[in-house]
């Protein structure tokens, strides 16, 4: 055999469109193998649960009734000691339009959205405004002191009572009707 036969590689002959097409074919076939385990990973890391546990600090450093605003990169709670239970808050309001970040009114003793006015106890118990229920809590533990925080259960806060309606869950800025917190006890 000589040099110039085995010249053209796997190929063969350039200019044959059969060897052309075919090689065309497996590099399309690669690049959508690519990206469909590309697709098939971010699915997946979306689609499974998460067991991510964040520790937030020793139960010392949580004071009674001073909830304490615990932010580390991307995960942000409201941590409340109140003597008796610890509540690890989500800090956003549950209003399904605006998603404001509470803030805590030590005058007032209440978490209070800046946005649209909704008030939350201590506890994230719904008081009064436009949301439609309490602040989200996620579950903890305490071990060897330090509290840990499973970020991949929220408990969905408690309804609020305040919208008599679907309608008025739909509409609030047009249907909303406030119902004083204390008179709450018997949602139907």
């Amino acid at each position: 055999m000589s040099a110039s036969s085995n010249t053209n590689g796997m190929l063969g002959d350039r200019s044959d469109p059969a060897k052309i097409r075919e090689v065309a074919l497996y590099a399309l076939l690669t690049i959508l193998l690519l990206f469909g385990a590309s697709i098939a990973a971010m699915v997946y890391k979306f689609a499974m649960p998460r067991a991510e546990t964040v520790e937030v600090g020793h139960i010392d450093h949580f004071e009674i009734d001073k909830p304490v605003l615990f932010t580390e990169s991307k995960v942000k709670l409201w941590i409340v000691n109140t003597g008796q239970e610890l509540y690890v808050l989500d800090p956003h309001t549950t209003h399904p339009t605006v998603r404001c970040q509470v803030v805590w009114e030590e005058s007032l003793q209440m978490f209070s959205d800046p946005c649209l006015g909704t008030r939350f106890s201590i506890t994230g118990a719904y008081q009064f405004g436009p949301a439609p229920r309490g602040l989200d809590r996620y579950t903890s533990q305490v071990v060897n002191g330090k509290i840990r925080v499973n970020l991949s259960t929220r408990i969905p806060g408690q309804p609020s009572c305040a919208f008599a309606s679907a309608a008025d869950y739909s509409h609030p800025w047009e249907n909303y009707r406030f119902i004083p917190a204390e008179s709450q006890n018997h949602c139907d």
